[in-house]
C-alpha cells in the first residue's frame, strides 16, 4: 500500500462505506497525480472507479465487494479507489462509461438469417 496525502483528505466527505476502503480497509485514494506511481509498483492493481452513490447504487455495492475480494485474494494484489472526481477524470483514459452495452460473446458459431445476415453479435 502506498502512503497518499490524498488519502486523508478522500476520506473526509464520503459515504461511510466508501470511507471505510481507506480508513477499515486501507486502500489508496487514487487522484490523477497519484496514478502513474500506483501502478507502477510492482505487483497487480485493481482500480476501484467510484461514483454518487446516491446517482448509482452499484458504487455501494462494489464497496462491498471490492475488499471481500481483497481478503478472499490477500497478498494478490493492491486496490486503488478514485473518488468520483478523480474517477469522472481518468475514465476517458480506460474507456469506462463510454462503451455501448453489448451482448455476451457467442461460443463462436455464427448465426445468420436466410437473407445471410449475422445476428448476436457474430
Amino acid at each position: 500500500m502506498m502512503p497518499s496525502a490524498a488519502s486523508d483528505a478522500a476520506v473526509a466527505s464520503p459515504h461511510p462505506l466508501i470511507a471505510q476502503l481507506f480508513t477499515k480497509h486501507g486502500f489508496t485514494a487514487i487522484t490523477a497525480e497519484n496514478l502513474d506511481a500506483f501502478v507502477a509498483a510492482p505487483g497487480h492493481a485493481l482500480l476501484m472507479f467510484t461514483e454518487d452513490p446516491l446517482r448509482v447504487k452499484e458504487t455501494l455495492d462494489l464497496a462491498v465487494i471490492v475488499p471481500e475480494l481483497a481478503r478472499t485474494f490477500a497478498g494478490r494484489f493492491r486496490v486503488g479507489v478514485l473518488l468520483p472526481e478523480a474517477a469522472r477524470q481518468l475514465h476517458p483514459c480506460y474507456g469506462l462509461l463510454e462503451a455501448l452495452p453489448t451482448r455476451p460473446p457467442t461460443i463462436g458459431i455464427p448465426v445468420t438469417t436466410v437473407s445471410g445476415e449475422r445476428h448476436c453479435g457474430s
